[in-house]
């Protein structure tokens, strides 16, 4: 594979720095569509990632996805109605309560398949003796 150079970096860093004062991106509609762009960029690479690298036809990472998007837009919608919390504080929260209903949900799948709890710890039966008829 072969490495990207420093000075695509460079580029890379300086558009983003110039991007916001471009004249016709400083309206609110043109800042949320960008942000709604990268947020679907993100997802496609991540799903590249999945069907691409591996091999693996998942969308199981859309599940949080959608979880994420609905758990701020309630937030959104409680500041709103006068909840005392600052705005940017609800992408922390949607992170967190995204991680936590994976690795609840990883957990459950993980030690117990199909909801049923696992099973005892086996212990060495005996075998019987054999008897010969001699």
């Amino acid at each position: 594979m072969k490495a990207i150079r420093p000075a695509y970096w460079y580029a890379a860093v300086a558009l983003l720095a110039v991007l916001p004062r471009i004249p016709g991106l400083q309206n609110d509609f043109a800042r949320s569509l960008l942000s709604q762009m990268g947020i679907a960029a993100i997802f496609a690479l991540s799903y590249n990632l999945l069907l691409g690298q591996t091999g693996l036809l998942s969308f199981g990472h859309a599940v949080y996805f959608g979880l994420g998007g609905y758990a701020s837009i309630h937030l959104m919608s409680a500041i709103n109605a006068g909840l005392p919390i600052p705005m940017p504080l609800v992408s922390p929260r949607d992170a967190y309560c995204g991680v936590h209903i994976e690795s609840s949900v990883a957990f459950a799948s993980t030690r117990w398949p199909s909801g049923v709890a696992p099973p005892a710890k086996r212990t060495e039966r005996k075998r019987p003796r054999s008897r010969t008829l001699v």
